[in-house]
């Protein structure tokens, strides 16, 4: 069984800004990897050394993911996610 919480629970754990969406969508669970994201789940895009996440935001959301968690500094590097809400924070790690 996995645990529901919603695009807000995210903004308030994290400090974040609700940029799209509904603060009440369901999220399920959370994955860093777009290959592997499961419906429903926030797909938070991490920056490492040598990749960032931030590049695959939209095969995330084909894959369903049902929320996105991005850096503040990278705004501008996603497109409008229709319903998918979509929280910026400081920093995704």
């Amino acid at each position: 069984m996995s645990t529901r919480y919603t695009a807000d629970d995210v903004v308030t754990w994290c400090s974040g800004t609700l940029l799209s969406g509904s603060p009440e969508a369901s999220l399920s669970g959370l994955s860093i990897d777009s290959r592997s994201v499961s419906s429903g789940q926030l797909f938070a895009a991490i920056v490492g050394p040598h990749h960032d996440a931030h590049e695959y935001l939209a095969q995330a959301i084909d894959s369903g993911a049902g929320g996105l968690l991005i850096e503040t500094d990278r705004e501008t590097s996603w497109a409008p996610a229709g319903e998918v809400p979509v929280i910026a924070v400081s920093n995704t790690t």
